[in-house]
């Protein structure tokens, strides 16, 4: 069981290594050079990845394999040289909200993970520790700064391998952390915890990609492995990170995000006007049944007139055919009755006329013959 003696020593551990489990890397720092715009979400958008699979011009696979099953996204590692599978948005949000419906994997040395994370590496986390059933923890970063690992905080969930929601709202003010729709940490803007030399400036402020991924401490790394509740039981693998649904609501309308300096503040970033491509792409119908009700009303209803009088045209010609079948059928038994009765009528005038014939000359026996 994991006590309060027992999360003060994780952090304590924590502080001894660079922090692996925050996955802070980035394709571009835009604190040290110039870096290319954000792709924006600039809307609502939710994925059911019990029915679909992870559109790769939304979301990229990163690292390891994972299986979308009528169960849901399934990140499983199942042996010491998997990979820990992860998949990462293709969209960024600039203040918004994520929400995540999963059951975390089981078994020390496991972690599964729901990362926010910006190009200046500001960080937004939900951690699983697998050897830990009953609590899962929140934590934040601000440009990569480790320099303190007492920004985390740790919350019953009653039993994480069990489904739940997970769900973040970021803003500008503050940043609420939700399970199950009910408010479980709030981090505010001036939250001493966020601030390095100025107010506000650790925290979290920049556009966000989103990574969720289940994953296995390198054994080297003792601080993580002993956070991580020692190595794992390869016995007892497959451990599973069950995904069953995301929605990303980004609170800011535009296509592209793009850092006017070298800041790091939201100040900075400016805003690109107009629909991303991603939200464009979202936008367009999928499938027979999404085609359809993408069409005008009054096509729909004329599609359903002309199905409606193909199904009468088929209709009358499959009755025309019965008809038509039966009557042939008639004419074919009155035919085979007429020529019946002609067989019957001719047998019975060959045997009058052969008694008739008997009766005119009648046959003389053997016999008489002399």
């Amino acid at each position: 069981m994991f006590t309060k003696t027992t999360f003060a020593a994780a952090a304590a551990f924590l502080a001894l290594f660079p922090s692996v489990y925050a996955q802070t890397f980035t394709d571009c720092d835009p604190l040290l050079k110039e870096c290319p715009p954000n792709d924006a979400l600039g809307t609502f958008a939710s994925f059911n990845w019990t029915k679909e699979a992870g559109d790769p011009k939304v979301w990229n696979t990163t690292a390891g394999k994972i299986d979308f099953t009528p169960d849901g996204a399934s990140f499983a590692i199942a042996r010491k040289t998997d990979v820990g599978p992860t998949i990462k948005s293709n969209f960024h949000i600039f203040w918004g909200r994520t929400s995540v419906v999963m059951k975390a994997a089981g078994g020390k040395g496991v972690v599964s993970s729901i990362v926010m994370e910006s190009s200046d590496r500001d960080e937004i986390d939900w951690e699983w520790v697998g050897g830990n059933t009953t609590h899962c923890q929140s934590n934040f970063f601000g440009k990569a700064d480790t320099s303190s690992y007492n920004r985390d905080q740790w919350h019953d969930v009653g039993n994480t391998l069990d489904e739940h929601n997970y769900t973040i709202v970021w803003t500008q003010e503050k940043t609420d952390f939700y399970i199950d729709d009910k408010i479980v940490r709030t981090l505010a803007f001036d939250d001493p915890k966020a601030k390095n030399t100025t107010t506000g400036d650790r925290y979290p402020q920049t556009p966000m990609v989103l990574k969720i991924g289940n994953w296995i401490p390198m054994e080297n790394a003792t601080g993580t492995v002993e956070w991580a509740g020692g190595l794992p039981d390869w016995s007892q693998a497959p451990y599973v990170q069950l995904v069953k649904s995301v929605e990303v609501h980004d609170f800011t309308s535009g296509s592209q995000y793009t850092y006017s300096d070298r800041s790091g503040s939201w100040q900075s970033i400016k805003v690109t006007a107009g629909n991303s491509t991603i939200a464009d792409y979202l936008s367009q119908p999928r499938g027979v049944s999404g085609k359809f009700n993408a069409l005008s009303q009054g096509v729909k209803i004329g599609i359903i007139i002309a199905a409606i009088s193909v199904a009468a045209i088929l209709a009358l010609l499959l009755a025309f055919c019965c008809i038509k079948n039966r009557r042939a059928g008639r004419k074919e038994k009155a035919l085979a009755d007429a020529e019946w009765e002609r067989s019957v009528n001719e047998l019975q005038q060959y045997k009058r006329a052969m008694v008739a014939e008997e009766e005119l000359h009648p046959r003389v026996g053997m016999n008489n013959r002399f």
